[in-house]
């Protein structure tokens, strides 16, 4: 059963992950920083499920834990959902002058968690600059990106039209050189598309000479 709480923990985390960036593709995504991050929460709900029997009464009601006593299955979901809650429950409390500070292992996980997923953030940010690069470099004519999101807007629902033309229209007027236009219209492009070969596709229908 602890199996079961390790996929549970997994699912839950990575749901999380996807949630975040659901416009971006599963392989621009996963990286090794997010791998690791993955590895050490299936580890901490193994580690949650192994020790619930003997913490059980400090954290859960008595009827719980008499559930968790002879019920691997109920032990296995409480690990798999609550095995964060369960690294956040303070230890003790620390005295400082005359305040007191809980004291935990939420300190070291949440400091693992914030350099963990802020790795990942900056993986996923380098990949979709590398690839928007490569869309610039083959199609460098700014009218090109415009007239490929001018069919985005066309079948976009009215209601949501007005504010995407008004963000299309921001970059046009900027006063920024049009290679760094093309980035901003390329990664608008992307978000509406989801990769990187759907957006050549459409920019190749536009202007085909270019590729």
């Amino acid at each position: 059963m602890i199996l079961l709480a390790i996929a549970l923990a997994l699912a839950i985390t990575f749901s999380e992950i996807l949630t975040k960036y659901e416009r971006k593709l599963l392989k621009h995504i996963v990286n090794r920083y997010l791998l690791l991050y993955l590895s050490i929460n299936g580890f901490l709900a193994s580690i949650v499920y192994l020790i619930l029997p003997d913490v059980a009464s400090f954290l859960l009601s008595e009827n719980i834990e008499s559930i968790v006593q002879s019920d691997s299955r109920i032990r296995a979901l409480i690990a798999g959902f609550g095995y964060a809650l369960v690294l956040r429950s303070k230890l003790t409390d620390i005295k400082i002058g005359e305040h007191e500070v809980p004291a935990g292992f939420d300190i070291i996980y949440q400091a693992l968690t914030n350099y963990l997923l802020r790795h990942t953030e900056r993986a996923i940010q380098i990949k979709e600059i590398q690839i928007l690069q490569r869309i610039c470099e083959d199609f460098q004519d700014i009218n090109t990106y415009l007239g490929a999101l001018d069919f985005i807007i066309e079948a976009m629902p009215v209601s949501e039209r007005d504010e995407f033309s008004t963000r299309i229209q921001e970059i046009r007027e900027d006063s920024q050189e049009d290679n760094k236009k093309c980035i901003s219209l390329a990664k608008i492009l992307l978000e509406q598309l989801g990769s990187e070969k759907e957006v050549k596709s459409m920019l190749n229908k536009i202007s085909p000479v270019e590729n």
